[in-house]
């Protein structure tokens, strides 16, 4: 019977996808470290003293804005180093320790937001999301024996569940959004962006030229896609087709529209929507 109590039951001694977890943290762990080595290869070009973001001075923003935007503020040139090297040996550490500490989890966080804001103009809603995967990593924990406090459990399903509302939430507003748009309800949009040589290449815009109806098709499948998605993705049956065209999509974005770091950070949330047989002892 549907109760409060049997949710606490529920929630408060079964981690949610604990399998998936473990791939999750690891993965986007990796993903710090080469996000990491991105950002110290073109250094002078971000945080130099002659980089391509302006910083502009502001007053306080209270004590806990202030530690979100520590690094923006900061009078040393050379203070990004810190924040890079940190996040690096933060995401090596993730990758190769079997057990994080939520404190640990809690700094990259902090960090990564700071070289975010530092570097704002030149982020991708991909690195608004990532933020929030990070936000939610904090709550999710490794699992090693069945005798895990109650809490424990608890803060880790908050965490996983939050991560699986966050992409359907994504997903539903960009379709949303897609349908007040003009050229997307003309069936137009994605024509457009790929005659645009700035996210295009030679083979779309020949496509385009070739077969312009399969971007027409394309364009009101991407809509249908993004506003059914949250609903569709429940259903056993069709989850992995649902998830590889999504793949697909994004793998697209990332390689084909050169918006690399978008098209890959949305399938990382893929990773708990992905069937896996859980292992009796993690859970």
């Amino acid at each position: 019977m549907f109760s409060l109590k049997n949710i606490y039951i529920y929630f408060g001694f079964n981690r949610l996808l604990q399998k998936n977890a473990n791939y999750f943290k690891k993965i986007i762990y990796l993903f710090i470290i080469i996000k990491s080595a991105y950002w110290l290869l073109n250094y002078n070009l971000l945080f130099g003293t002659n980089s391509i973001v302006t910083i502009k001075k502001f007053s306080d923003l209270g004590f806990i804005s202030d530690l979100a935007f520590y690094l923006y503020g900061s009078a040393q040139v050379n203070a990004a180093y810190w924040f890079l090297s940190i996040a690096l040996l933060l995401g090596f550490l993730g990758v190769f320790k079997k057990q994080i500490y939520i404190l640990n989890d809690f700094l990259l966080w902090l960090i990564v937001i700071n070289i975010h804001n530092r570097i704002y103009p030149v982020l991708s809603g991909g690195d608004f999301l990532l933020n929030q995967l990070l936000f939610f990593n904090i709550f999710i924990g490794y699992s090693h024996k069945k005798t895990d406090p109650s809490y424990s459990v608890i803060t880790h399903n908050f965490g996983v569940a939050g991560i699986i509302l966050q992409l359907c939430w994504v997903y539903f507003i960009a379709g949303w959004a897609k349908l007040q748009s003009e050229d997307w309800m003309n069936g137009n949009a994605i024509l457009l962006t790929f005659k645009t040589t700035h996210f295009s290449n030679d083979f779309f815009i020949s496509l385009i030229e070739k077969t312009p109806f399969l971007f027409i098709f394309a364009n009101y499948f991407l809509i249908a896609y993004q506003l059914l998605f949250p609903l569709l993705i429940w259903f056993k049956k069709i989850k992995k087709p649902m998830l590889f065209v999504g793949i697909v999509i994004h793998l697209l974005i990332a390689f084909g529209m050169g918006l690399v770091t978008f098209g890959l950070v949305m399938l990382i949330p893929y990773i708990f929507l992905w069937p896996l047989k859980q292992d009796e002892q993690l859970n």
